[in-house]
């Protein structure tokens, strides 16, 4: 019985800390593969590169640059794109 009392309460607080939050396996393993991380969370979430960008603030070539890895695009600009995908600016970095 205190065996699962114990248990019971982990899973309490590890609900509670729970924000909801998922990567999908599609996106994991395409990172993992070395695929661009903004071209794999822009896919994932049904976006083109248009509207991305507009979503953005920025130009379509220059979200393209960043996809292609032609450039690293400045600061300002990933915490935009990040912004616009819902997710935080270390989840577009590539290890």
């Amino acid at each position: 019985m205190r065996r699962e009392s114990a248990d019971a309460a982990l899973a309490n607080a590890a609900h509670a800390a729970d924000d909801g939050f998922r990567i999908p396996a599609a996106v994991v393993n395409a990172l993992l593969e070395g695929e661009q991380p903004v071209k794999v969370w822009r896919e994932q979430r049904g976006l083109t590169q248009a509207a991305l960008a507009a979503k953005a603030g920025t130009s379509k070539a220059y979200l393209c640059q960043i996809e292609m890895r032609r450039r690293v695009g400045a600061l300002q600009t990933l915490r935009a794109i990040a912004d616009a995908l819902a997710i935080g600016v270390p989840d577009l970095t590539t290890a």
